[in-house]
């Protein structure tokens, strides 16, 4: 709640600056595609294959100068992977009740969708061309794990070991045709400690930290 709290202390900032600004704030839309993928550290190793999914949000941008503007948007955005072994822990209690351990091998997708809320600060070097850079505030609002057994068998009751929120960065350019449409891309990281919220003895890449890896490409409409 803290962390929802200060996003939305940094907007109203940001809003409240544009009310004061000489050339006034501009509103606009964004869309496109995503592609992502999950990180363990300290090996810095992909795990599985990266999910291509979408984006969709809105965004004010608020002048700060000729060359300066601050952008903060607020993004639906889908994230996760695809097809990854990972080895789990099977215990099995014998009948002369000792307990025998099997590592077994699953295939698992993650399918992590956030609302997304970069604060980009944009460096214009022409009209029509920008670099940015800036913050970037993550709330996860879907989880959803699928695991598939050597048999076949399918389990959806179980999440991802994630946490519920990220802090990262962001980095990207973009490229207005007209005065209204343009194209972006921008890559932003986003660490964070994952736990074992399903106890589900999942002992593959255990007490390693990850992050997401976000690469957006997509088109911009300002009203």
């Amino acid at each position: 709640m803290k962390k929802l709290f200060f996003v939305v202390s940094v907007m109203a900032c940001s809003f409240i600056s544009a009310q004061k600004s000489e050339s006034g704030v501009k509103f606009g839309a964004k869309a496109g595609i995503t592609l992502s993928s999950i990180i363990s550290s300290p090996e810095i190793e992909k795990i599985g294959n990266s999910r291509t999914g979408i984006y969709v949000g809105g965004f004010a941008n608020i002048p700060l100068g000729r060359f300066l503007s601050i952008q903060p948007e607020v993004l639906y955005s889908q994230t996760g992977f695809r097809n990854a072994n990972q080895n789990y822990s099977l215990s099995t209690k014998l009948p002369d009740g000792n307990v025998s351990r099997e590592i077994v091998q699953k295939s698992t997708k993650a399918n992590l969708d956030y609302i997304s809320v970069p604060v980009m600060l944009q460096f214009n070097l022409t009209r029509e061309f920008y670099l940015e850079a800036g913050p970037q505030f993550n709330f996860l609002v879907n989880n959803k794990q699928t695991i598939k057994n050597i048999e076949g068998i399918i389990n959806n009751n179980k999440k991802y070991d994630t946490s519920g929120f990220e802090f990262g960065f962001a980095l990207g350019t973009g490229y207005y045709f007209t005065e209204n449409i343009g194209v972006s891309a921008r890559y932003s990281f986003s660490a964070t400690s994952m736990v074992d919220q399903n106890n589900t003895g999942k002992i593959y890449d255990q007490h390693k930290a990850k992050a997401t890896s976000l690469l957006q490409l997509g088109i911009i409409y300002k009203f």
